[in-house]
């Protein structure tokens, strides 16, 4: 029963490396020691093309300090940021497109820990056709 036949102590509750300490208490001995990883979620991408431009628009992730939204211009090509946004910021429209041709384009979560950018993982990558 919590409480009363163990006792949990955890070191942290933000982004990075974290341990949970489980000790039995009462009738109850030993302790298990685990380790684990806590990181930002995943933000959800949705774009929608429109000649010569491209709307994308993601989800919020709690605790995220900003976003990175980056595109490619061919499906073997490399990607390049097209925008850093801060946490209050779900969208973004790329302009000067070449008409008819299509995008690829993915964001990920960012928040600043001890003064370094710790990120979360990309989204799916999304097309638009301009």
């Amino acid at each position: 029963m919590k409480g009363k036949d163990y006792t949990v102590t955890l070191n942290r509750f933000e982004i990075g490396t974290a341990t949970a300490t489980i000790t039995g208490i009462g009738n109850y001995t030993g302790t298990i020691t685990k380790t684990f990883q806590i990181s930002l979620g995943t933000p959800s991408l949705t774009s929608k093309g429109a000649k010569k431009k491209a709307t994308l628009k993601w989800t919020k992730v709690a605790g995220a300090s900003g976003y990175v939204l980056e595109m490619k211009k061919s499906k073997s090509g490399n990607y390049s940021v097209i925008k850093t946004a801060n946490s209050s910021t779900l969208t973004f429209t790329k302009t000067g497109l070449t008409s008819g041709k299509t995008y690829y384009y993915r964001v990920r979560a960012y928040r600043i820990v001890n003064g370094k950018k710790v990120y979360s993982s990309y989204s799916t990558v999304k097309s638009a056709r301009s």
